[in-house]
């Protein structure tokens, strides 16, 4: 059901996928931007093979978030991005409590919340989308059509239930 109280309207996953897309390119490009720095971060936090981990962690928040934002890929980037959050909470904030003025997982389990609903949703309006069989389609008004929709390449996966863009 399409929310009634503003002009956005309709438009919610897209707003979604762009503002924790922005937060993950970021995050993603600090990562990178000075690899000794991170490296010296996560091995302070106890990750282990902290260079390595940087550089996968970095790739794979930049990469999401740009994906998140263009809405291509969500399925994969999502998922990857959901993956990056629970290891933060498991390995670096759970045992700070819930607090994030303690250092704690609330702000990591917002963006793992985030990136379920994406998930789970698809990626809504004003998505370049393609869909879960990996094709981009060329049918006019979405990027599921009707008969990779009954083939099940399009339902509960990157395009959700084949949403017009």
């Amino acid at each position: 059901m399409k929310g009634k109280c503003s002009s956005f309207a309709g438009k919610g996953l897209f707003l979604l996928r762009l503002f924790v897309g922005i937060i993950f390119v970021s995050h993603g490009w600090d990562k990178l931007h000075d690899l000794d720095m991170t490296s010296q971060a996560f091995t302070a936090m106890g990750i282990f093979a902290p260079g390595a981990m940087g550089v996968l962690t970095g790739i794979i928040e930049l990469l999401g978030g740009l994906a998140l934002i263009l809405g291509v890929f969500t399925c994969a980037a999502s998922t990857l991005l959901a993956l990056v959050m629970l290891g933060a909470i498991l390995m670096v904030h759970l045992k700070n409590g819930l607090s994030m003025m303690n250092g704690g997982f609330e702000y990591p389990l917002a963006l793992l919340g985030a990136c379920l609903a994406i998930l789970d949703a698809g990626p809504g309006k004003w998505a370049l989308c393609p869909d879960k069989c990996g094709s981009w389609s060329k049918k006019k008004g979405g990027c599921c059509d009707e008969k990779k929709e009954k083939k099940g390449c399009c339902g509960g996966g990157s395009c959700g239930s084949g949403e017009k863009m």
